[in-house]
């Protein structure tokens, strides 16, 4: 059956939810466990003064050992891979209205897809994430003199971060010309919600990410209540950004 999609902005993402990277997480959860049990067992062990800060020779900052500055390497990743899971749960949450396209269980289909490419994508990374900071952790209380080892891993790791990088975009670009749809005309109401030519705004649409106007992908609903709450912390990280940089400057 082909036709032309009705442009529904009150339907946002017609049931489509991507699913949660649980393998990923756990695998995490498994290296951060061990790094932390390494670290809870070395840690009599350890000097009054412990590396903080490697460089390519080796340790070149130091500070007093606490537990805290012992663990702090290990919660910080705790609390970057819980941050990049609930991230992941949004994902799978948010509304989003599906891509558009000339037949309406195409456009779905393919939005299902890309947006459970992007749940696989935030599984590697906080997995690449994880395995960085615990090799770190773990490195600088068993061989802190091993100075080579502190820079090729993390460089190894940098290389994979960038390989995940790369295969998500190959991916995208696979899915987004996949099935040789076409995208179905707009309303013609919808431009009165396009602000400047690119800046969504439509408090009546359910939707929090809505199709782009141009290009491929989707765009932020500045009129949705997260969309406002999205502005507001782009604007406060932009003006903190600026008044560190005249700080610094100063």
């Amino acid at each position: 059956m082909s036709g032309i999609q009705e442009d529904d902005r009150s339907t946002p993402d017609a049931g489509v939810r991507p699913p949660v990277p649980t393998g990923w997480f756990v695998a995490s959860v498994v290296v951060l466990l061990i790094a932390g049990g390494v670290t809870a067992a070395a840690y009599d062990g350890l000097p009054a003064m412990i590396p903080t800060h490697w460089g390519i020779t080796g340790p070149d900052v130091y500070s007093a050992k606490t537990p805290w500055t012992v663990a702090m390497p290990i919660a910080i990743s705790g609390l970057v891979l819980a941050g990049l899971f609930a991230v992941s749960f949004v994902n799978r949450t948010m509304p989003v209205r599906p891509l558009p396209a000339a037949e309406p269980e195409v456009g779905a289909a393919r939005t299902a897809r890309l947006r459970a490419a992007l749940s696989s994508f935030f599984g590697r990374v906080m997995f690449a994430v994880t395995l960085l900071t615990s090799w770190s952790s773990v490195l600088g209380w068993v061989a802190p003199d091993a100075g080579w080892l502190t820079s090729v891993f993390p460089i190894a790791v940098v290389i994979l971060i960038v390989g995940i990088l790369v295969a998500f975009w190959v991916r995208w670009r696979q899915l987004t010309r996949a099935d040789g749809d076409t995208p179905a005309p707009r309303s013609s109401d919808e431009a009165d919600h396009w602000k400047a030519g690119f800046l969504y705004v439509d408090p009546a649409d359910r939707s929090l990410f809505v199709p782009k106007r141009l290009g491929v992908g989707w765009t932020v609903n500045f009129g949705h209540p997260g969309g406002i709450a999205i502005g507001i912390l782009l604007l406060a990280v932009i003006g903190a950004l600026i008044a560190f940089g005249l700080t610094a400057g100063n």
